[in-house]
């Protein structure tokens, strides 16, 4: 089953070759202001739904700055956040369990 998930970036060059990479896949998504609750460098956020084991596909080295999981009571379920000069986004660990209530 898909879940949505939100994608911040440190950067607006982020947030656009995202958005050209998934309009290539196919992939649906939204381009949006992120959350207030949250923060990110640029201030634009993706969402879109995949299954939950492939949402680390989508993170883009050196500009994804976190990912959170949308969940159903309108709470964003931390699941990564990624320095700015990341090397290699597979050798990062998630982070577990933090929670952002709105």
């Amino acid at each position: 089953m898909n879940q949505e998930f939100l994608y911040l970036f440190h950067s607006t060059l982020g947030t656009v070759r995202l958005r050209k990479r998934l309009e290539q896949h196919g992939q649906a998504f939204r381009v949006c202001d992120v959350p207030r609750l949250l923060s990110a460098g640029c201030g634009l956020a993706i969402r879109l739904h995949c299954p939950p084991d492939e949402w680390q596909q989508w993170c883009q080295s050196g500009e994804t700055a976190a990912v959170f999981r949308c969940e159903a009571d309108g709470d964003y379920q931390e699941l990564a956040r990624y320095p700015a000069n990341s090397p290699d986004m597979a050798k990062q660990t998630p982070v577990a369990g933090s929670r952002s209530h709105g």
